[in-house]
């Protein structure tokens, strides 16, 4: 499915995206660049183990396309930036999270993917499709949810995920 949004930039704030599941859908902290002069509201920050044998990268330009890569439990990530994304080409960069053990969240890292470069701007919204070997298994007071970070695993957000399958 190919969104797009206005045409006006839009941040790539995230750089991974990845999901978990809990309880409770709740979060403390969120980015804002609120617009009244006083200081930005700052999610906490995560430390993701990367899996660097496992990147992969592309560069992509105007005329969109695909990066893809796999995790070492048959995970696979698909980042798609659409045609008129991008004004130049750019090498984007892939790299499975192993894990976060400093998540703070319940229910535990299910899948996750890293991708740079850090603050790249969109002007059409890209989409990360993330398939598992088989579909997660979420208990009835469960949520799937996807997060974001900046850099390294700064300012750790909420981000939209639907699941079909064993898609998300």
């Amino acid at each position: 499915m190919r969104q797009t949004s206005s045409a006006s930039p839009r941040t790539a704030r995230s750089r991974a995206v990845f999901a978990t599941l809990l309880g409770m859908l709740t979060f403390t902290g969120c980015s804002s660049d609120g617009g009244g002069g006083g200081e930005v509201a700052r999610g906490p920050s995560i430390s993701p183990l990367l899996d660097t044998d496992r990147e992969s990268s592309a560069s992509i330009g105007p005329e969109g396309g695909t990066v893809t890569a796999t995790a070492a439990d048959g995970t696979e990530y698909a980042l798609s930036i659409p045609v008129d994304a991008l004004i130049d080409e750019t090498e984007i960069v892939l790299t499975p999270i192993v894990s976060v053990d400093d998540l703070p969240m319940s229910g535990g890292f299910i899948a996750g993917v890293h991708f740079v470069p850090s603050g790249l701007e969109l002007f059409r919204t890209a989409e990360l499709r993330v398939t598992q070997p088989a579909a997660p298994s979420l208990a009835a007071a469960e949520a799937l949810a996807g997060f974001v970070y900046d850099g390294a695993g700064e300012n750790l957000g909420l981000a939209l995920t639907g699941a079909t399958g064993s898609s998300f």
